[in-house]
């Protein structure tokens, strides 16, 4: 019998990683909010760096709305932890609220940051 054992944010991580690398986003979706949901979801600045960077994977017309949609989530989440936005992470955004032409996002991302979060 196999023992089973409970997923880490690092087996999501990988997770997510695979999706991206697959295209697959309404799997990569689904993992996002599992790792991202609920409010005792407490993430490091490494795992929104790396969710950011798969996020950017997605490029196709087709999975723009979505896409936009969890950056919005990802940007959130990150300020309501605290997050300190790194240069991967802030760019990461704002290349997905650019390329999605959501200006509203890229002003209140540029707004919101400061010497204490960036």
């Amino acid at each position: 019998m196999r023992e089973k054992f409970e997923l880490t944010v690092e087996d999501h991580l990988a997770g997510l990683q695979i999706f991206a690398s697959q295209r697959k986003l309404d799997e990569f979706y689904d993992l996002f909010n599992q790792l991202t949901g609920g409010e005792k979801a407490e993430l490091s600045q490494n795992v929104f760096e790396n969710i950011g960077k798969n996020l950017m994977i997605f490029d196709s017309d087709k999975e723009k709305q979505r896409r936009l949609e969890m950056a919005d989530r990802l940007h959130k989440k990150a300020i309501e932890q605290r997050i300190i936005l790194s240069p991967n992470l802030f760019d990461s955004l704002v290349n997905i609220f650019t390329e999605t032409q959501n200006w509203r996002s890229v002003i209140d991302l540029l707004t919101q940051s400061n010497p204490g979060n960036c």
